[in-house]
């Protein structure tokens, strides 16, 4: 393999089409930005060598990462769709056992990393198995960074 080329999915991808097909994936989050800006752009990233290891779509992914602000919040669930579902387990995990009585929901603030802190809300919940068998448990609503 010479300088020139590099290997994406398994198959020989030449300088020229990485390139393109990098600009193209950086045209698709830029539709504003100049295509030959964004052509350069993608050429920058082809003489990075850990760049070009990567497939021309994963390498503009990686790219346009640090820069990409934070999908909106979900105007019912907030943010609890991006917590990871760890961080939510602890916080259920520190209220106490529910039951019938919880029908007020509860909140727990954590410090989740990358959001900073983070107040859950939670409901308690019965779930039944074959209408014979119950159990409570807290059930994660809503998710709002403090």
């Amino acid at each position: 393999m010479d300088k020139n080329t590099g290997y994406s999915y398994s198959i020989p991808m030449d300088r020229p089409d990485w390139i393109a097909a990098c600009a193209h994936a950086l045209q698709c989050r830029w539709r504003t930005v100049d295509p030959e800006v964004l052509e350069d752009v993608a050429a920058d990233l082809w003489a990075m060598e850990s760049m070009r290891i990567l497939p021309p779509l994963v390498a503009a992914r990686d790219w346009l990462e640090p820069v990409t602000p934070p999908p909106p919040a979900d105007p019912v669930r907030g943010i609890l769709g991006h917590i990871p579902g760890d961080w939510v387990s602890r916080g259920a995990k520190g209220l106490p056992t529910p039951g019938p009585a919880d029908t007020e929901p509860r909140r727990v603030v954590l410090e989740v990393p990358v959001f900073g802190r983070v107040c859950l809300s939670y409901r308690a919940t019965q779930g039944r198995h074959r209408g014979r068998a119950s159990h409570w448990f807290w059930c994660a609503v809503r998710a709002e960074p403090i």
